[in-house]
């Protein structure tokens, strides 16, 4: 266990760099001041598709240019969270462990949050829950600069940048169809793993 602050933004059902750095650290404080960017993990994850990686998006209303995370309303007009599920569903189905661990995300996709940060959050504890994990994390009380006290994340875990690390393989649903596809959302994992997740994560 690592002794230094780990500085992670809030992202929806989080993929396997981001737990990685939360369960290796003692603290994990998760930020909930700086600005909203569009493309990252804020308002998406990653699973795989029969047609290779797809993005979840989460559709969200800007208040203003400079929105912070915390002020960020979710929009509801579509039924996205119907979509997410379809697409789960549709993903994970022939996995080992998705239909024991399915009635909790569908329960999740039951539920209204109203700002994106509630439902990230929520996503992260419910994973949290599901892999046996206790929640430790603080919320930033203002924006936190970067400091050779803490290890900042915010940048770094990102769809279009690579994260160091070796990402141990381990069998997906298309393996047949597709090479290893590291670093998607922990539901890949868990829906795969199950209750090997958490050991996979911390490999």
């Amino acid at each position: 266990m690592k002794s230094q602050t780990v500085l992670l933004s809030a992202h929806y059902f989080p993929c396997t760099a981001w737990f990685r750095n939360y369960l290796q650290h003692e603290q994990v404080m998760i930020e909930q001041h700086e600005h909203f960017l569009k493309q990252t993990y804020r308002n998406r994850t990653v699973i795989l598709s029969a047609n290779g990686p797809l993005a979840l998006t989460v559709p969200v209303s800007k208040l203003h240019a400079k929105t912070k995370v915390h002020e960020m309303r979710i929009d509801y007009f579509d039924k996205w969270q119907h979509r997410h599920m379809e697409a789960l569903r549709s993903a994970y189905n022939s996995s080992p462990y998705f239909l024991y661990y399915s009635h909790h995300i569908d329960a999740f996709f039951g539920q209204k949050y109203e700002t994106l940060l509630e439902l990230n959050l929520a996503s992260s504890l419910l994973l949290l829950k599901l892999i046996k994990q206790q929640p430790k994390h603080q919320l930033s009380e203002s924006y936190i600069p970067t400091t050779d006290a803490l290890l900042d994340t915010r940048e770094l875990i990102h769809p279009k940048r690579y994260w160091e690390g070796e990402y141990k393989s381990y069998l997906q649903v298309f393996a047949s169809k597709y090479p290893f596809a590291p670093n998607l959302s922990v539901l890949d994992i868990l829906f795969n793993c199950g209750p090997d997740s958490t050991q996979y994560i911390l490999s």
